[in-house]
């Protein structure tokens, strides 16, 4: 709350219920895309069990003026979430400092063959790194590097 407000929340809260037409057409458009026409696609096109892929781009620093500026990969864990569909990830590395995360989606009901692939990848990838804790990004080197370059000179 100290750098942004809760007009996403009052938004939401002024919104028509559950009930209502609009909701639930937009509910259903959304389950057909990220359910029948995503994840349930993939999983039937490649014959495969469980979907692995990035869970998302390396996080972005903070814009209090402008919010979390996301490059144009956001990773795949969001189709999951908003499918309702099981979701796993575990770590997959280092980017710089940074930690990185796999993720492993399956369909509705196919938790059990999330969490034995993510669980098999874990333990033979090693790629958990002991998390630091830094008061800002700028205190990786590699990434005050990066400001440096990028900032213009005051």
């Amino acid at each position: 709350m100290a750098l942004f407000d809760q007009s996403i929340f009052l938004l939401a809260n002024d919104m028509a219920g559950l009930e209502s037409k609009g909701y639930k057409d937009d509910r259903a458009l959304t389950f057909k895309a990220t359910r029948t026409d995503g994840i349930d696609f993939y999983l039937q096109e490649y014959k495969v069990d469980v979907l692995v892929a990035p869970s998302g781009a390396i996080a972005p620093g903070i814009d209090p003026i402008n919010g979390d500026i996301w490059p144009g990969f956001a990773g795949i864990g969001w189709m999951a979430a908003i499918a309702g569909y099981p979701h796993a990830t575990v770590p997959m590395g280092t980017v710089g400092e940074l930690p990185i995360g796999l993720s492993f989606i399956a369909s509705a009901g196919e938790d059990l063959k999330v969490l034995e692939a993510a669980f098999n990848y874990e333990q033979v990838s090693q790629a958990r790194v002991a998390p630091k804790f830094h008061t800002s990004s700028s205190d990786l080197p590699s990434i005050a590097e990066g400001l440096r370059r990028w900032t213009p000179s005051q």
